[in-house]
């Protein structure tokens, strides 16, 4: 719950070779960044402390309220309270590397940092919402629905029914012996 996943669908097959562009100049300056603050004396003693601004503090506070609320009965996120409750400070962390990354004197993380840091977090969260239907559907179900797709673009030129004897033959791998069929409820 307190990873930033996402399980995208396959490219497999769509990938054809594309020749690395010659010059990077957002990658170089992100390279650039990333170096200037490794080259940078910390005491870590006395560690710098963001602090939110009023306006990056209100979008924040909206933010944790609407997360929340959506978290209670019957809400987008009543059955993904393990990341939905963590999202609003993955939000602020987020936030906080836009702002040190963005300036180079940071005092506090502005509202547009913390827009930012919501939009991202808000995308996780959604992501992990597919994420848990993946992982918690069971395997009969992954079956039916692969087999009620093959059914959708099954193309009949009469007005024949579907025999359960051309299902073993022709339909998905799934339902392709008598043993699977009978386990997805077949007669």
């Amino acid at each position: 719950a307190r990873f930033l996943i996402c399980v995208p669908e396959t490219t497999i097959g769509m990938r054809s070779y594309v020749p690395a562009p010659q010059k990077t100049p957002k990658l170089d300056l992100f390279n650039n960044i990333c170096l200037e603050h490794l080259r940078t004396e910390s005491d870590l003693k006395q560690l710098p402390v963001l602090h939110l601004s009023e306006n990056a503090h209100k979008r924040w506070v909206e933010y944790f309220n609407d997360v929340e609320a959506a978290q209670g009965k019957n809400g987008s996120y009543e059955y993904n309270t393990a990341v939905a409750s963590k999202s609003a400070e993955q939000a602020a962390r987020m936030a906080c590397v836009f702002t040190i990354f963005g300036y180079n004197d940071f005092r506090d993380i502005k509202e547009e940092e913390m827009q930012m840091g919501i939009v991202i977090a808000q995308w996780f969260l959604d992501e992990s919402m597919g994420l848990q239907t993946e992982m918690g559907i069971s395997q009969k179900h992954q079956k039916a629905d692969q087999l009620l797709n093959w059914l959708k673009g099954l193309q009949q030129d009469d007005d024949e029914p579907l025999l359960l004897s051309e299902l073993l033959q022709l339909g998905p791998q799934c339902v392709r012996t008598k043993k699977d069929r009978d386990d997805m409820g077949f007669l």
